[in-house]
């Protein structure tokens, strides 16, 4: 049975806590240098892109303020070209835009 979006909203909302569990205490030398760690960053990602993926596209144009487009497109990048990751980015989309991202959809 499909998710309704506030239930696909909160399934992407627990993957961010996931990852704030994920990287408590590390920084992104350790996720450059640590490939268990690597692996789950880009898994709990691409989830977060698999979810926001299943959001109608009604409700994705009444919320225009979440880059809906981004999202989904790094889980594909993620899923269809790992290797050509830059983690550099992954970091950076990890310690800001998915705490920023948390903040917009808990006011949704």
């Amino acid at each position: 049975m499909p998710q309704t979006n506030q239930e696909t909203i909160e399934s992407i909302l627990k993957e961010i806590a996931n990852m704030k569990k994920i990287m408590k205490g590390k920084n992104k030398i350790d996720l450059e240098n640590d490939l268990t760690l690597e692996r789950a960053v880009s898994m709990t990602l691409s989830l977060i892109g698999e979810k926001a993926g299943k959001l109608t596209p009604t409700f994705k144009k009444q919320h225009p303020e979440i880059e809906w487009r981004k999202i989904i497109a790094l889980r594909n990048r993620i899923v269809h070209n790992y290797e050509d990751l830059d983690f550099d980015i992954i970091y950076d989309i990890v310690s800001k835009k998915l705490p920023a991202l948390a903040k917009q959809l808990k006011m949704l």
